[in-house]
């Protein structure tokens, strides 16, 4: 197979910006594991997260735990898990954690 210079340029120059652009994209768990009784059914998986989410997060609950993609991430006025100590309307059967990426332990279903 030959395949000519300007095609193959043209090819390089397609491909690269694709792989970038999938390299700088958000990955998180994204599922439940848990809870809930025997019908609930592990469902967690590593998948892409869509452009406009910023974070990872973990919610446990009754239910077991939830992995998800958020627009809701940690700032310096909020905490990385929670609930916060200071938030007068606690739900106290619900914790959560935000996390940069799915690597960080508190967003993994690895981590026990």
């Amino acid at each position: 197979m030959h395949i000519s210079l300007p095609s193959l340029v043209f090819a390089i120059a397609v491909l690269i910006p694709v792989s970038v652009q999938l390299s700088t994209i958000l990955k998180c768990y994204q599922g439940r594991y848990g809870g809930g009784g025997p019908d609930i059914a592990n469902t967690v998986v590593l998948d892409y997260c869509r452009p406009f989410h910023k974070c990872c997060m973990m919610a446990i609950s009754l239910n077991g735990k939830t992995y998800s993609c958020s627009t809701t991430c940690v700032t310096p006025r909020n905490n990385t898990c929670g609930p916060d100590p200071d938030d007068v309307a606690q739900i106290i059967d619900v914790q959560y954690c935000f996390c940069k990426s799915h690597e960080e332990a508190l967003c993994s279903p690895r981590s026990k």
